[in-house]
């Protein structure tokens, strides 16, 4: 699938998927002060049911090279190397704040 259709349908639900992921009190309450935060720091956020970050970056991501841009996509998770191309590197931690680059070529090396 395509990133332009990635964000447009959401997969069916899978419990096991999340499951089993507890966070701290503390923790959920000062998520719902996110929002704010990143909007005072000039990006722009989205929130929907059914829809996980994922979603909203493969989104962004699809619409940065339509228009013929690059994308930098910062993320912990290597699900966002899926996003990698010639257009689109992926920042991902690796050890003591350093970050790894990750485009179609290092995604086929840790692939393989």
């Amino acid at each position: 699938m395509g990133h332009a259709q990635y964000a447009k349908f959401p997969a069916a639900p899978f419990p096991a998927y999340q499951g089993g992921r507890d966070f701290d009190e503390e923790l959920l309450d000062q998520l719902e002060l996110l929002p704010e935060l990143v909007t005072a720091c000039g990006f722009m956020n989205a929130k929907a049911p059914g829809y996980e970050a994922d979603d909203f970056l493969a989104a962004a991501v699809a619409e940065e090279e339509r228009r013929h841009g690059n994308a930098l996509v910062a993320s912990g998770d290597r699900d966002a190397f899926q996003l990698a191309s010639a257009a689109t590197t992926v920042l991902h931690p690796v050890k003591a704040g350093e970050m790894a680059r990750i485009g179609p070529v290092e995604v086929r090396s840790v692939m393989v």
